[in-house]
């Protein structure tokens, strides 16, 4: 614009073309006055990135507020880009102004990048200051466990306590116990809530396995959110849970204070493998000899249930396949392996059926 400027005023001078020469000047003071606005004008850059929320479930969107670095006039163009931990996923979030909302989040731990503040100037030219912010912190997308439990979980596992459980030890009630466990009589004595702490006699704790030999994909993000919400709903019932195929071993987690952000922080970091080996794992290896007596073993895959008959097909306890399939599958009836309940989900409220 400056050039036009002074070709203008030099044509309009030498010709003494009066109108030429005004635009020209017109023109050339317009540029300089755009080239010093956004050379020197006060834009103030983004200080720090504020996420409305740490710890969301998966397809939630996170709030991000941008906190201004310096004074200045101006509204930017905030973006910044979520980079998934250790892995090479990338979402842009990007708005205008001070404050932004991301996409649905998929599951897993995503660190929140450096944010860009872009200003263009007052005549709308492509002449940006850029202005970075250091990298924010992370933001945990849990699975999606089904509202409200699953209340078969319950009927299989039995509300009472088990016969093999016996009492040997009391000790002061901490939030989350089971109400079913407090001593009354030693806590009237003492004056303070006493709980009865149990003793596995035998009863095994329910097992839950999520089966990672699967491809990336909306079924297999269905298994995480229904193992999830299986194990959420045994510790629901003061019974520890047993995690299969999330660690390198299994990981038994105890009920009460904390266990349920345990349950959901391992599932956030599984990941599926779909190269690993197509056959499951052998009977006995699957839980480590949990299938007693009274004990339930639920297995969330995405494969054919009838591939788990050999690695479930213990005597005793009660066995479930959750077979999840993509969203929009066709509804039937799954076909029935003897010795195994199947159920077919094709996202996570399906568990809650009654059956």
């Amino acid at each position: 614009m400056c050039g036009a400027g002074v070709v203008g005023i030099v044509l309009g001078a030498g010709g003494g073309v009066h109108a030429l020469y005004g635009v020209g000047g017109a023109a050339l003071g317009a540029g300089v006055g755009a080239l010093a606005l956004a050379r020197f004008g006060r834009r103030p850059g983004v200080g720090r990135v504020g996420c409305g929320a740490d710890r969301v479930a998966r397809g939630e969107r996170v709030r991000l507020t941008y906190e201004a670095a310096g004074s200045g006039g101006g509204t930017p163009r905030v973006r910044l880009g979520l980079r998934e931990a250790g892995g090479s996923r990338r979402l842009e979030v990007g708005g205008r102004g001070w404050r932004a909302v991301s996409p649905p989040l998929p599951r897993g731990e995503w660190q929140v990048g450096e944010a860009v503040a872009e200003y263009e100037d007052v005549l709308g030219l492509a002449v940006r200051r850029v202005v970075t912010s250091p990298a924010g912190g992370t933001v945990r997308v849990r699975p999606r466990p089904p509202a409200g439990g699953v209340p078969w979980v319950g009927r299989l596992l039995g509300r009472e306590e088990a016969a093999g459980f016996e009492i040997h030890a009391l000790r002061g009630y901490l939030p989350g116990d089971d109400p079913r466990l407090v001593d009354w009589r030693s806590s009237l004595r003492t004056g303070a809530l006493q709980v009865r702490e149990r003793r596995d006699g035998g009863a095994a704790p329910a097992v839950v396995l999520l089966d990672t030999a699967a491809e990336d994909g909306p079924a297999f993000e269905t298994a995480v959110d229904c193992a999830a919400g299986v194990a959420l709903s045994v510790l629901d019932l003061g019974r520890p849970v047993v995690l299969a195929g999330v660690t390198a071993g299994p990981r038994r987690i105890e009920p009460g204070p904390g266990a349920a952000g345990v349950v959901l922080d391992l599932l956030t970091r599984v990941r599926p493998r779909p190269g690993a080996p197509a056959a499951p794992p052998p009977a006995g290896a699957l839980t480590a000899g949990s299938r007693s007596a009274g004990a339930l073993t639920v297995v969330a895959t995405t494969r054919d249930p009838a591939r788990w008959r050999p690695a479930l097909s213990a005597p005793h306890g009660a066995a479930v396949c959750v077979h999840a399939v993509p969203p929009g599958a066709p509804a039937r009836t799954p076909p029935q392996v003897p010795g195994l309940r199947v159920l077919r989900v094709a996202a996570p409220e399906d568990l809650a059926g009654e059956w």
